[in-house]
């Protein structure tokens, strides 16, 4: 990426896939874990421009699922939005190639669903200003803050929108540990006593799409 730095995201361990996103910095020589996408899935392909990183498509692993869907990850704030199912590839792609075309965004062949788990001469593309436009606007209308983080009794969820309907507090394996709803409210207060110390992570559900950030608790 531009910044510097090299990204990997997800991928499997044996036999299970992975939603960790990790970054090599090349002036440090070091990796370090930062946060989670928000599906697991390997055989994704990524792609950036200047501010984001796009993950598309990808394999789930469980029943041969493969996915449509497209993450956005920002690496200047370490959030990832995955975009409204109504901005979802065409068709289901896995081992995929995945390019640029003048200001498109290119999904070709690979293995798809449609067949079952047959190879595909399938190819869509889309117009990648029109995309990095619905990315800005999903994550702004999903766009939340945290205090204080780290937290140790208590953790405040501010937005600047109506469109969250629920906050969930996962493990970094997903597993959620808590749910607020937020359904037409700008904030809540969630009580973080009672989980163990760690890293954790906060994540915003809404028609638009879903957003995840990292919350440490410490006590």
């Amino acid at each position: 990426h531009q910044d510097g730095n090299i990204y990997v995201f997800g991928g499997r361990r044996s036999g299970s896939a992975l939603n960790t996103i990790e970054v090599y910095n090349i002036a440090n020589d070091t990796w370090n874990n930062i946060t989670s996408t928000i599906d697991k899935r390997y055989f994704g392909y990524a792609i950036a421009d200047d501010s984001y990183i796009y993950l598309l498509g990808g394999e789930l692993g469980v029943n041969n699922y493969k996915y449509k869907s497209i993450e956005v990850y920002d690496p200047a704030n370490q959030t990832v939005t995955q975009m409204a199912a109504t901005n979802d590839m065409n068709v289901e792609h896995t081992a995929h190639a995945l390019g640029l075309a003048g200001n498109h965004l290119v999904a070709a062949a690979g293995f798809t669903n449609t067949p079952s788990n047959g190879v595909t001469v399938y190819s869509e593309s889309t117009n990648f200003t029109s995309t990095v436009n619905v990315a800005q606007q999903i994550a702004k209308a999903l766009s939340f803050s945290v205090y204080p983080n780290p937290s140790i009794i208590y953790v405040t969820v501010t937005t600047a929108s109506k469109s969250i309907d629920a906050i969930h507090i996962c493990t970094l394996d997903g597993k959620v540990v808590s749910t607020t709803d937020m359904k037409g409210k700008t904030s809540c207060r969630i009580n973080t006593n009672s989980l163990p110390a760690g890293t954790y992570l906060i994540r915003s559900y809404g028609v638009k799409g879903t957003q995840t950030q990292l919350l440490q608790v410490v006590h």
